[in-house]
């Protein structure tokens, strides 16, 4: 376990690299050997792709602990080896790089529907040695680096700064020695300092996804048989392609050829999964861009050539329609990390060499741990890969664990730590408590908290300070810890250790300090429990209720919101009795039920300890949506709600919305018809030019305040709308060739024709002195036949 600082100290981040991409840099091919027909022919997949389906249904359709597993996830730990010189120099990615990396890895495959998530063992091992670190060129190098530092019960990442063979990534399949191990390079690991930008954590994690894929035995989409000209699918012949239609059978010499396997090509060739397209090999070319990643027959190259791709189409003369995002494609790094980026039975290839109960596969090793007790906020090891979901108005508590490490190269251990960021948006008192979780005791551990405050260096880089640490427990027993501490506004860190060096789990929440609503003699009456001065009204999920005003309290409940109280429900010891002044809402187990009503109500909870009465807490709340708010129209001109076809308005709400308002709803109907429907977040909305170009009439305008729970519309204000030619409109001023520039600003502009060019001269008055961005102009009956809008106007200008 890492050494406990006891002291104030301040982080410093040498360097801040991130695995990026330069963007002039060419993409580099994979390194990773094609499997020869016989290592393709003896999967149990190869002709036979029922074989997978089979397997993902007892996956799927099972309830028993194997369905559990796959909900919850399969749990690679990875052993991370990072290369330096024989001398110890070089730059490599530091420990907060890769798990950054592996985040946004997870984060891909969670958007892709692939149960699987990545986390770093203790250790990142570094070693020292200048041909693992750039100089690699032969395979055995490759190998010799993998068997010398290896872990057996982990997936192997090597960090290499690049090698003498031009591959980006390199890795072994499953009957490879040592298996589940690949090589990505960091040679385009971006400068000190230099910010980390998204797509460039991509481009890094779709090449670790790609070779990660390999150590699973999925081949590139591209794959060609031996014998197949240079390698590709495009280039092999009729028995040993993988043709564009999925049912394409083989005929009888091939089989007669090879005697195992179903007659299906896209079963027996390419990557040997029917349900992946065929791909000729994209080669990183035949891509338009890493935006839309469409596929492309030609391009013009940089000197002004056509460049034509050689195999457009099959055998049959059927184009090609290759998988652009697929993982396991040479299509660009960030086209393969888009959705859809695995199909099934990639990904149940994938579970089934994770899956310890299939002796088939796996060669008995096992890279997931065995617990699974590893949580979601993986990877958290370092402050620069804090989790960053803690919002202090949403109530947050975490259920967190300290997984063991697998062992490598000695005995298994706890070096796990969690880091958490949360802002303070103003001065505040905040406490940070860690409790026991919810399972049983011998699963349960004891905590060490750390708070932190974000600084900036003299060099500009990122560092912390620590300004308080806890180990001496807190009532809710001696293993855990809690700080309480006013907080000015800025971005904090909270770092928790294992006290013990002990796995298990604790639950952690951190919030700001809460009114004392009621009274609670700290559980004094009621045999030692302790609410810890932080009793407050929440709903268990916040789409029922929430914080408008951000000051930590809960504003409003919906109907079925599921009311609790911070500070309780960890405890078996507590219990709460609900009760509500209002007969139409009912808070039984503090359900709440509304019946329809919306309004105040007065929620009291009487809080027990150990069967005995200790106190209550009582808090106001609003329930259901808010109260319907009051439409104002503004720039109306006279009476009656006119407005000219044109003119701009102004809509609002004349009172002060009851009910915790989180939006506006803005509405305008004609005999019946919606012609007009926007939201914003403030009670007031601009529309220039509402009703251009629609029918004169009447129009009904509505506003509807709304939130989590409901909207509630207001009365009706009729407005009319006349054409403007209408002499309420003034568009005609008193002379001759002259118009007002706006029927709001009474300044006149003077306007020539000149018949011959067709033209128009307008001159603005001498003294006008705004500066007009937009002209329109409108014939005799009202209708726009011009408009055009300008940053800037000179005195004289011709149309």
């Amino acid at each position: 376990m890492k050494k406990l600082l006891l002291i104030l100290i301040l982080f410093v981040l040498g360097t801040n690299l991130s695995f990026a991409q330069k963007e002039n840099d060419p993409e580099r091919a994979c390194g990773t050997h094609n499997m020869t027909d016989q290592e393709m022919e003896a999967l149990p997949w190869y002709g036979n792709n029922q074989y997978i389906l089979d397997y993902l249904d007892s996956l799927e359709g099972n309830s028993n602990m194997r369905v559990e597993r796959v909900f919850d996830g399969y749990k690679v730990a990875v052993q991370a080896w990072v290369y330096r010189k024989d001398d110890g120099t070089g730059t490599v990615p530091e420990d907060s790089d890769i798990m950054n990396l592996l985040n946004v890895a997870n984060e891909i495959l969670k958007a892709n529907g692939v149960q699987v998530q990545f986390y770093l063992l203790c250790n990142v091992i570094s070693i020292n040695k200048t041909l693992f670190h750039s100089e690699i060129e032969t395979d055995r190098q490759f190998e010799n680096m993998l068997r010398e530092n290896n872990d057996p019960n982990a997936l192997n990442v090597h960090f290499v700064r690049d090698n003498n063979s031009d591959w980006s990534g390199k890795a072994n399949f499953t009957n490879d020695k040592p298996p589940y191990s690949f090589a990505m390079i960091t040679s385009f690991v971006s400068g000190i300092n230099t910010p980390i930008s998204l797509d460039r954590q991509r481009r890094a994690a779709s090449t670790f996804l790609h070779e990660f894929g390999h150590t699973m035995d999925l081949l590139h989409t591209h794959q060609g048989r031996w014998g197949c000209g240079d390698g590709d699918n495009g280039a092999c012949g009729n028995c040993k392609q993988e043709y564009v239609d999925r049912e394409r059978r083989l005929g009888l010499g091939c089989v007669v050829t090879w005697l195992t396997g179903g007659l299906v090509a896209s079963e027996r060739n390419g990557d040997m999964l029917r349900d992946t397209q065929a791909d000729p090999n994209l080669d990183f070319r035949w891509i338009d861009n890493d935006s839309s990643c469409n596929y492309r027959l030609s391009f013009i190259d940089g000197i002004g050539n056509t460049q034509s791709i050689e195999h457009p189409t099959d055998n049959d003369g059927v184009t090609w329609t290759p998988p652009t995002n697929n993982i396991m494609s040479y299509s660009h790094r960030l086209c393969r990390v888009k959705n859809n980026s695995f199909s099934r039975m990639q990904k149940g290839l994938i579970y089934m060499r994770l899956d310890n109960d299939n002796p088939i596969v796996n060669n008995g090793l096992r890279i997931r741990y065995n617990d699974n007790d590893v949580d979601e906020y993986e990877n958290d090891n370092h402050f620069q890969a804090a989790d960053t979901t803690v919002e202090l108005s949403r109530f947050p508590r975490r259920h967190h664990t300290f997984h063991i490490d697998s062992g490598a190269l000695g005995t298994p251990k706890v070096c796990d730590e969690d880091w958490m960021r949360f802002n303070v948006n103003f001065t505040k008192n905040v406490i940070v408590v860690t409790r026991p979780a919810p399972v049983i005791s011998n699963l349960q551990t004891s905590t060490i908290l750390e708070l932190y405050k974000k600084i900036i260096n003299s060099d500009g880089t990122i560092g912390i300070q620590l300004i308080e640490r806890n180990e001496s427990g807190n009532n809710y027993g001696a293993g855990f810890s809690r700080i309480e501490r006013i907080l000015n506004a800025g971005d904090y860190y909270v770092r928790v250790v294992s006290r013990d060096g002990s796995s298990g789990h604790y639950v952690i929440g951190i919030f700001p300090e809460r009114e004392n609503w009621g009274s609670y003699p700290r559980g004094s009456g009621g045999g030692g429990g302790d609410p810890d001065g932080e009793i407050d009204f929440g709903v268990d999920d916040p789409t029922f209720g929430g914080d408008i005003d951000g000051n930590g309290t809960l504003d409003y409940v919906c109907d079925g919101a599921q009311l609790r109280l911070q500070g309780l429900d960890n405890d078996p010891l507590w219990s709460v009795q609900w009760s509500t002044n209002n007969p139409s809402v009912s808070a039984t187990n503090g359900l709440i039920q509304t019946n329809g009503f919306f309004g105040e109500v007065m929620t009291t909870a009487m809080i027990s300890y150990n069967n005995v009465l200790v106190g209550n807490a009582v808090r106001t709340i609003w329930v259901g949506a808010p109260d319907a708010p009051t439409l104002v129209v503004g720039n109306i001109r006279g009476e009656g709600n006119t407005l000219c076809q044109g003119e701009p308005i102004y809509l609002s709400t004349a009172n002060s919305v009851r009910g915790f308002a989180t939006g506006y709803r803005w509405q305008l109907y004609k005999n019946g018809v919606q012609i007009f429907d926007q939201t914003t977040p403030t009670p007031e909305l601009y529309i220039d030019r509402l009703v251009l170009n629609v029918p004169i009439g009447y129009y009904q305008a509505y506003v509807s305040a709304c939130n989590a729970c409901g909207c509630t519309r207001s009365n009706a204000v009729t407005l009319e709308v006349i054409p403007n030619t209408d002499q309420r409109c003034r568009s005609i001023g008193g002379g001759r060739g002259k118009i007002q520039v706006n029927s709001i600003i009474e300044k006149e502009i003077v306007i020539y024709p000149n018949p011959v060019s067709n033209q128009l001269t307008i001159k603005l008055p001498t003294l006008y002195n705004e500066n007009p961005t937009q002209v329109e102009l409108y014939n005799s009956i009202g209708q726009l036949v011009y408009s055009k809008t300008y940053t800037a106007i000179p005195n004289v200008t011709r149309f």
